[in-house]
């Protein structure tokens, strides 16, 4: 069986870490290594990490960013020091049903595979009452990859596993704060662009906890970032120049709606970026002129 490493980026954990790891030992594939990457916490997941250590005869490592760089940055830094041919990423507020790695790793039959995802379970993180699935249906699948770009097809990170060497060519997670909440969508859509595979493997073995604290409940943040991921593959010619466009300036120009009355001067600029992408919309323009004159009268 190959080396799979798996990624916890952990961040003030401690509450839900012990369920994730627990997920981990019941795996039924065992040939695996655990890697905990500790972002700059308040609390420290450090002690939790070493108790499980003594419990698993798998290697267990830990890492210790002393300041929070942020989740790209912590999933990179876990993906450096992987030993293994595939690497599995899972959130500290995660977990895995027992199956999720011997379910997965079986459909990397050929080097041109390059990421293989289950689909996700949403359970709310307090009541822990089960709140919809996530997984692409048979419409996404026919339609990829232009149902990856705006079109619904999503892809929990703790529901991935990639191949490692797809990192060395096509790069890893990226670190600009303009794709903050999206960063994953970034690679996933250059793991497409790159040539390589994308495959789901009909299973929801993964649990993701919804919280209204999460990042992902940050909708302005998140929409924004959306539009800034779909604007910087923008130029990918497999998706049609119409399509592609228009849903980068559809999106931006949503983010600069939610984020109008916050902060009309970003509005403005995201309406901009807006246009530039489709220029058709000259609605936008007048949007970005109108965001603008109020951010100068608001203290």
């Amino acid at each position: 069986m190959a080396l799979v490493s798996i990624i916890i980026p952990a961040y003030n954990a401690n509450k839900y870490i012990a369920q994730a790891l627990e997920s981990i030992a019941a795996q039924t594939y065992k040939e695996w290594e655990l890697i905990v990457v500790e972002d700059g916490s308040k609390d420290t997941a450090e002690d939790i990490v070493s108790v499980f250590k003594k419990q698993v005869n798998n290697p267990v490592f830990y890492f210790k960013h002393e300041t929070n760089k942020g989740l790209p940055v912590a999933r990179n830094t876990g993906i450096l020091n992987a030993n293994g041919e595939f690497l599995a990423f899972l959130d500290a507020d995660d977990y895995w049903d027992s199956t999720h790695l011997e379910s997965i790793m079986p459909l990397f039959k050929s080097e041109e595979i390059g990421l293989v995802h289950s689909g996700s379970i949403l359970f709310d993180g307090k009541t822990k009452e089960i709140i919809g699935k996530r997984a692409p249906d048979k419409k996404h699948l026919e339609l990829f990859p232009k149902s990856l770009f705006g079109g619904g097809y999503i892809i929990q990170p703790s529901s991935a596993v990639v191949r490692k060497r797809v990192f060395a060519l096509m790069g890893y997670f990226d670190e600009n704060k303009n794709l903050k909440a999206c960063e994953d969508l970034d690679l996933w859509i250059r793991i497409a662009e790159g040539n390589y595979k994308i495959i789901y493997s009909g299973k929801e073995t993964c649990y993701y906890r919804k919280y209204d604290e999460a990042m992902s409940a940050d909708s302005p943040n998140l929409v924004k970032s959306a539009g800034m991921v779909y604007l910087k593959h923008v130029g990918w010619n497999k998706i049609p120049w119409l399509y592609r466009h228009a849903v980068t300036s559809k999106t931006l120009s949503n983010a600069g709606r939610m984020c109008f009355r916050k902060d009309p001067k970003f509005a403005a600029r995201l309406f901009f970026i807006s246009w530039k992408a489709f220029p058709f919309n000259i609605l936008n323009i007048l949007y970005a002129a109108i965001s603008a004159a109020f951010g100068l009268f608001k203290k």
